[in-house]
């Protein structure tokens, strides 16, 4: 039941943790196209003062070109040191998140297990439960008739409490506990 529950909003923090990667990786992406612009700027920035050597390009030209590629380069570079922020606060992020869900997840697990431990505590033992459906006298298991109102009675597992029909069964439909003990006797009975 919990699997049912909880599978939805599992899917949904996956599906939050895929957008987040995923995220992380389209800023990663933009990072390096990022990076490889400010790399051709300064490429772009050698190549003038080559041109100028070689008297190819005038030196007014040449300041105001170098001025304009210094500018862009300046700006790409912000924005490299920004994108890098941001991917390691992403990061940081992510693993926040990762260990917030393994948190929730064995606090999830362990509130599970209290709860399994309470029920199986709650629960009285099906041999200290055992009454007559008709006048409510105990009855001890084995026992075919009630003592008192000689009412038939039924044949109960001792570990779920749940009638057993079939008087051949070796297993409980109801938890599967194997009736090894009446198997032996009937067998025995039979012999």
């Amino acid at each position: 039941m919990v699997f049912v529950v909880g599978q939805p909003l599992l899917q949904l923090e996956t599906g939050k943790k895929r957008d987040s990667v995923r995220q992380l990786s389209d800023a990663q992406i933009e990072l390096e196209t990022l990076r490889e612009r400010a790399g051709a700027e300064r490429l772009s920035i050698e190549e003038l003062e080559f041109d100028r050597e070689l008297g190819i390009i005038e030196t007014q030209d040449y300041e105001i070109l170098k001025e304009r590629s210094r500018s862009r380069l300046k700006t790409l570079e912000g924005a490299v040191s920004e994108r890098e922020e941001e991917l390691v606060e992403g990061e940081r992020e992510l693993k926040r998140k990762a260990r917030s869900a393994q948190t929730t997840d064995l606090s999830t697990k362990r509130q599970i297990a209290e709860k399994t431990v309470t029920d199986t505590r709650s629960k009285p033992p099906v041999k200290e439960s055992l009454n007559c459906t008709e006048c409510n006298t105990p009855f001890k298991p084995g026992d075919k008739f009630c003592a008192k109102c000689k009412a038939p009675l039924p044949i109960i597992c001792l570990n779920c409490g749940g009638e057993i029909k079939d008087e051949e069964a070796r297993f409980c439909a109801r938890c599967g506990v194997t009736f090894e003990k009446r198997t032996k006797n009937a067998e025995e009975a039979n012999s």
